[in-house]
């Protein structure tokens, strides 16, 4: 992330706070936060864990505070505001206005009415453009219009600034006779940025009905394509991790065997069939077999020695388009790794598919991209993969990563603030509730997930917050080109 500066450059309020992603850019940009507003109180422990607002006007409810506490909070440069988006995401409903949520934007229009700042500085996703083919971004712009604001808008994508595909619409809006200057278009100087569209594909899915078109949270995805997009609950998954099902039939409850890394299922008492737990096992083709040593390992356990008699399975999941069967074949990371030869690159190497809808029918996935989990049964979605960078963080998608060994696993709530270009010591601020905690943690190299202090924020709040939060290093990179003018007269006129 690039380096702000400590020159005051003016003041700001930040409303729709969440855990301060606004503000950070600011701040490394050179402006001064006098007050913040944010109804939900995880966030603002979170908030308040990282800055230390004791000396700032706090807000709760915006729709409760009156034109005279704002009239109260007197003289501000710019408002900052990531208004709700969930009235106009493309993952939601889109009721818009309708919504309560969509209303909130009013309240910002409100607080410029009152304070009169010189810049409005808006964020929202790009859902909001075409909302009801335009009609709501048109009522937005008639509004600040009205207001006194000319407006520019422009599209950004994270992925130029992170490893995460996040495009979100930028709205700045200019009090007329302020003297701001139009900042609209920028492009980053730091080199080029590849602007295709990631790419995310459903791998399959851990839920034990296998059906992609339902169990969102049990989605898996390749790792060729952008990181599937965060949310605030993929905490919650996986549950339970099926890996097969030993009936003739292959489906029955009694039958399913699950993985040791993931939950137990619930345990019943069904005629004394017990659930069964995958595990290395030595000759499996065997039913009892004479031998010296374990014939059995611990999950996670290393596998047995490769001898000329003893055997070992590699699953083999599927198949893509070759001539050789060895080259083509899709292995299961529940089986071994098969003989690594001269061909293992060139895209022979060994993958994961994801199913998308494309002519192939699917994407590979490959150790480092990103899978993304939502509606992999759909035959109307692509970019389920992402090629080393993930997918929009938000509280809805499930995203995971695939390992060096092509395991899938989970982002962490670390991983997920990193991508919202959030400092390690922000993070461990919100986590344990302190700033000095955190620079504790870092200054020592302490584990903070086996260290002596009592975690304050749950993992759940974590993910949450982080998903509903704004991209610090693209807020800092629009912030910097801001310039406030010393316009005295036009401020004593617009007190008037």
């Amino acid at each position: 992330m690039e380096n702000g500066t400590t020159e005051n450059k003016g003041t700001f309020l930040d409303l729709f706070s969440g855990i301060g992603g606004f503000r950070l850019g600011m701040e490394q940009a050179g402006f001064r936060c006098v007050g913040y507003c944010e109804i939900d109180g995880h966030a603002r422990k979170s908030y308040q864990s990282i800055f230390g607002t004791k000396q700032e006007v706090e807000m709760h409810d915006i729709t409760k505070l009156s034109n005279e506490f704002i009239r109260g909070i007197g003289r501000v440069d710019i408002i900052t505001g990531g208004f709700p988006c969930q009235a106009f995401s493309l993952a939601g409903k889109r009721k818009g206005f309708s919504d309560t949520r969509g209303t909130l934007f009013f309240e910002i229009a409100r607080f410029a009415s009152i304070l009169r700042p010189k810049l409005l500085y808006l964020e929202n996703v790009k859902g909001l453009l075409n909302h009801e083919r335009g009609a709501t971004f048109e009522t937005i712009l008639r509004t600040l219009d009205e207001l006194g604001y000319d407006v520019e808008w422009q599209l950004f994508n994270s992925k130029e600034f992170v490893a995460q595909n996040r495009e979100r619409v930028f709205i700045i809006g200019h009090l007329r006779g302020a003297g701001t200057k139009k900042i609209f278009p920028l492009t980053r100087e730091e080199g080029s940025a590849d602007q295709k569209s990631g790419r995310i594909r459903l791998a399959g899915t851990t839920h034990a009905a296998n059906d992609l078109s339902r169990f969102t949270r049990e989605r898996t995805y390749y790792t060729d394509g952008l990181m599937g997009t965060l949310t605030a609950t993929d905490y919650k998954t996986p549950k339970q991790i099926v890996v097969g099902n030993v009936n003739p039939s292959g489906g029955g409850m009694n039958g399913q065997v699950y993985d040791a890394s993931g939950l137990s299922p619930t345990i019943t008492t069904n005629k004394g069939e017990g659930n069964k737990i995958a595990i290395p096992i030595l000759t499996p083709d065997k039913a009892t077999i004479r031998q010296n040593g374990r014939r059995m390992k611990e999950n996670e356990a290393p596998m047995f020695t490769l001898t000329t008699q003893d055997r070992h399975g590699i699953i083999v999941a599927g198949s893509i388009d070759g001539s050789y069967r060895s080259a083509a074949a899709i292995h299961s990371v529940e089986g071994l790794c098969p003989t690594l030869t001269t061909m293992s690159g060139g895209g022979r190497e060994p993958k994961i598919l994801v199913k998308e809808a494309t002519k192939k029918g699917y994407t590979a996935a490959l150790p480092g991209d990103s899978i993304n989990f939502a509606y992999p049964k759909s035959t109307k979605r692509r970019g389920r993969v992402g090629n080393q960078q993930a997918n929009t963080v938000v509280t809805g998608d499930q995203q995971a990563v695939v390992t060096d060994d092509f395991q899938i696993r989970k982002l962490t709530p670390l991983e997920c603030w990193r991508l919202q270009s959030f400092p390690d010591w922000a993070f461990l601020s919100a986590k344990f509730g302190s700033r000095q905690i955190a620079e504790e943690i870092i200054s020592n190299g302490l584990d903070h997930y086996n260290c002596r202090y009592d975690q304050k924020t749950s993992d759940s709040q974590l993910y949450k917050q982080a998903g509903n939060s704004v991209t610090v290093s693209v807020i800092y990179f629009i912030a910097k080109h801001f310039k406030i003018n010393d316009t005295t007269a036009f401020d004593r006129f617009s007190e008037r």
